[in-house]
């Protein structure tokens, strides 16, 4: 069986898009069930193929794309980021830049999964890739996790993400977003939930909240909060026989705008 999925995904999680910040492409979700949990990977695909396209919009005319591939054990990602009208300007200042300018990042990933009893473990690796003005970069970034079953509905997992580092672009190395995170997985009848604790490259403490309700077979309501992002997303999955449709918002409590996301899964 085949699954195509073609997500939009406007105005996504107001992550930085100051190029010194980090390479925020490692930041960008692959899926909806990212966006809820950030550090969750792509599901398990064992008996089945997935080919997903996704595409967003960001403020400051800044354009986002991936393209993944899901097999048996395995996937196959390509991200892209752009970032236009950076202004370029001297050590002198003055009204007008000198130039404008665009920053482009690209990461090119491939994961394998390993299951041993009640261990699924997964491993991959990101050949990262940055430009701004005249200067470029390249670098590598590794993501290590496992999950375990602790009964039939009780599960917890791990990981390192975004483990690596960076060429110098200009006169530094950009910072990559490393993660660690560890939680637990619930899920009983039509509830599922998910607590996460995650500490970031400065060692500061966070959190992830997730949680999902079964209304019929053919709808599930979607809820999550993120310390970091300091940030709230809902939404909604309908299933229409073979069909997937799902869609969220993000609410920030910092009084950023509130974007929205859709993606059609088949």
């Amino acid at each position: 069986m085949k699954n195509i999925i073609i997500s939009t995904l406007i105005l996504l999680l107001g992550l930085p898009l100051s190029a010194a910040e980090a390479m925020n492409i490692l930041l960008i979700p692959s899926s909806l069930s990212q966006a809820y949990l950030p550090q969750a990977l792509p599901p398990l695909s064992q008996d089945s193929r997935q080919f997903e396209l996704l595409y967003s919009q960001w403020l400051f005319d800044t354009h986002t794309s991936s393209f993944s591939w899901r097999g048996a054990h395995r996937l196959l990602q390509a991200r892209f980021l752009q970032s236009g009208g950076i202004e370029v300007r001297g050590e002198q200042p003055t009204d007008e830049p000198a130039a404008l300018t665009d920053y482009l990042s690209a990461a090119l990933y491939y994961g394998r999964w390993l299951d041993w009893q009640n261990w699924h473990f997964h491993g991959g690796a990101n050949i990262l890739y940055e430009r701004l003005w005249y200067a470029s970069s390249f670098g590598i970034a590794a993501d290590f996790s496992f999950s375990r079953a602790l009964s039939e509905n009780l599960s917890l997992g791990g990981g390192l993400l975004h483990l690596g580092k960076m060429n110098t672009l200009d006169d530094d190395p950009t910072p990559l977003p490393m993660r660690a995170f560890g939680g637990l997985d619930y899920s009983y009848d039509i509830l599922s939930m998910s607590v996460y604790g995650l500490l970031n490259r400065d060692g500061e403490p966070g959190a992830v909240i997730h949680s999902s309700f079964k209304l019929v077979n053919a709808a599930k309501l979607n809820a999550s909060y993120a310390t970091f992002e300091k940030a709230f997303m809902a939404g909604a999955d309908i299933i229409v026989k073979e069909w997937t449709l799902a869609f969220g918002f993000v609410y920030f409590q910092e009084n950023l705008q509130s974007p929205l996301l859709f993606s059609v899964q088949r």
